[in-house]
């Protein structure tokens, strides 16, 4: 059916936004309602009772999970009508602070741009645009009717809602007679929304797992498996003669931004001191990423006390604007964080927006290697997927120097429309956000 596959391209369009594959869908004639709360606990609200929920959870640090979840619950009333209903909740939660007041009118540009960029393509047009405000969740409602090559004229109605950490987006997808049906009444006036990080006994170094640089200069915990939309890449490895470097990146499905993490591990001709590093530091991270900026760098000094490292462990530490990346425009702040012991160095840096680089997952992640000169051995190609680390090895510990920012542009989702993340694109007939 063309409109069958109308949906899967949404879908496809929707994972470029959100990198959450959606859920297979069931199909069913029976109308029959129930309420339902997810079982994350971040919502719940009444649905027809075929509906389908997938789930993606990151571990962002110890005992912490952000969700990312899809409700799809479809009616399909062929052969004995030509009728398609679509019902629909999607969430994600940042990885980086709360969403503030201040960003949620530009993220909500940002969910309508998505949509009427879909249905543009459908003869799509804005039927209806509002603020909303659902128990102290903000967000806004846009309905769009378009044109379907096998129903003909067709709409949707999307609500998205922001609450503390979660994104959450209500859609309905069908004729026009039902926008504002009882039903799809029921299905919008019955939905609650909490504000809820999950929980787990998880630890990071139970969770997460390990991998030895190129060298064996550090042990680095990394999230192991995929876990779309937050990690779709393994790491990447580099060595030479002198130097090493593994680089990860992360994605925060509700800012649609990305989270770049390099550890390096660099072998000099003598041995180390604060000064000397942080000379290495300006001359081979500061200076690079900071471009013309005016105005030196304040670092901080201390020595670690167990954490990831054995015994006692100089390091220093700085947080700074750079200059904004190219393809990444919102990339404007720097972390960084260096270890050393004899002539070697590891430096851990972090590369995110304002809104990412000073929060508990970027802590996280500065606390996830283990500095190890004393196991060095020739460069060899590093082993993905070890079995989790120990529990010795704790998780997050980091000092930290917040900094402002401002938010950047994503996209919204739908059965027939948009979600969120760098590039979006809403659907046709059935579909999710």
């Amino acid at each position: 059916m063309v409109t069958m596959k109308r949906l899967k391209d949404f879908s496809s369009a929707l994972l470029a936004l959100t990198a959450l594959a959606i859920p297979s869908i069931a199909l069913c004639a029976s109308d029959t309602w129930v309420h339902m709360t997810s079982d994350t606990q971040v919502y719940e609200t009444r649905i027809p009772e075929s509906y389908n929920t997938t789930t993606s959870s990151f571990m962002f640090s110890n005992n912490r999970v952000a969700h990312s979840e899809e409700t799809v619950a479809i009616i399909d009333q062929r052969p004995y009508k030509n009728v398609l209903k679509n019902y629909i909740v999607k969430f994600d939660q940042t990885l980086g602070s709360p969403i503030g007041s201040n960003e949620i009118q530009s993220l909500l540009e940002r969910d309508y741009k998505t949509y009427t960029d879909y249905y543009e393509q459908m003869e799509g047009i804005i039927r209806e645009k509002k603020d909303v405000n659902v128990a102290d969740s903000l967000g806004g409602e846009i309905m769009i009717s378009y044109r379907d090559p096998d129903f003909g004229i067709q709409s949707i109605r999307a609500r998205v809602l922001y609450n503390g950490s979660t994104r959450l987006q209500q859609i309905v997808v069908g004729p026009e007679s039902i926008m504002n049906s009882f039903q799809t009444r029921d299905f919008f006036n019955s939905l609650k929304i909490y504000s809820v990080i999950g929980r787990v006994e998880e630890t990071i170094p139970q969770g997460w797992s390990k991998m030895e640089s190129p060298t064996g200069m550090f042990v680095l915990l990394y999230p192991g498996k995929k876990t779309p939309p937050f990690y779709t890449e393994d790491p990447v490895s580099k060595w030479d003669a002198k130097s090493e470097t593994v680089s990860l990146s992360f994605l925060d499905p509700v800012r649609s931004q990305k989270i770049f993490y390099n550890v390096y591990g660099y072998q000099l001709g003598s041995d180390l001191n604060f000064s000397s590093v942080q000379e290495v530091l300006n001359k081979r991270h500061t200076a690079k990423l900071r471009g013309n900026a005016g105005g030196g760098v304040g670092f901080s000094k201390g020595i670690t006390q167990g954490a990831n490292q054995k015994g006692k462990m100089p390091y220093l530490e700085a947080l700074f604007p750079i200059k904004p990346m190219a393809a990444y425009p919102y990339v404007k702040m720097a972390r960084i964080r260096a270890f050393f012991s004899g002539k070697n160095m590891v430096v851990e840096e972090i590369l995110a927006s304002n809104l990412m680089v000073d929060t508990m997952f970027a802590d996280t992640l500065l606390g996830a290697v283990k500095f190890t000169p004393d196991k060095m051995h020739a460069p060899v190609q590093p082993v993905l997927y070890l079995p989790p680390a120990p529990e010795e090895t704790p998780a997050t510990e980091a000092p930290a120097e917040p900094a402002p920012a401002a938010a950047p542009a994503a996209a919204p989702t739908a059965a027939p429309a948009p979600a969120t993340t760098t590039t979006e694109a809403p659907p046709a007939a059935p579909a999710t956000p």
